[in-house]
């Protein structure tokens, strides 16, 4: 079956992600943020009303702290039950993928088995990411809470304008 991916960079690393949760592509703008927030959260960002969380992946994957610039790219993604907001370096491209081509990687392999795969792409090779396994069950639990939190101080904040 063929799919589309979202390749992009961190640092010298290219990754994919399925655009199927992928909503759009926004550049990082003003966040705010929330009390107690855990490091892996830049902050959060209002999307037409609605807070969003933004995951810094960089820190979620170990690597080094890099400021964002101006125009840091946000992949915004929804879950079903929530949306975020994937800080990356740089976007590659849209490219379809035969799902039968991808290059299975050991269970174990990476943090949460968040890494599908290793898919080929213009001579390199992409790590295929499962957005649903990029946090743990835990931190999911906590980007929600601080997400309603920050929900309800986005709307006392419009209400008051109103």
């Amino acid at each position: 079956m063929k799919i589309h991916v979202l390749l992009f960079w961190l640092g010298s690393n290219l990754y994919a992600i399925s655009t199927s949760p992928v909503r759009e592509v926004l550049p990082i703008a003003a966040l705010t943020a929330a009390p107690g927030q855990p490091p892996i959260i830049r902050g959060f960002l209002n999307v037409r009303g609605s807070a969003v969380p933004v995951i810094r992946l960089r820190r979620l994957f170990g690597f080094d702290e890099r400021d964002p610039r101006r125009y840091t790219p946000l992949i915004l993604v929804d879950s079903g039950s929530a949306m975020l907001a994937l800080e990356v370096d740089a976007l590659e491209e849209v490219v379809e993928h035969d799902e039968a081509a991808t290059q299975p990687l050991a269970a174990g392999h990476s943090a949460n088995d968040c890494a599908e795969g290793m898919i080929a792409w213009n001579g390199r090779e992409a790590i295929l990411l499962s957005f649903k396994r990029l946090l743990l069950a835990q931190e999911m639990e906590r980007v929600r809470a601080l997400q309603g939190a920050m929900q309800e101080r986005l709307n006392a904040l419009a209400a008051e304008v109103q």
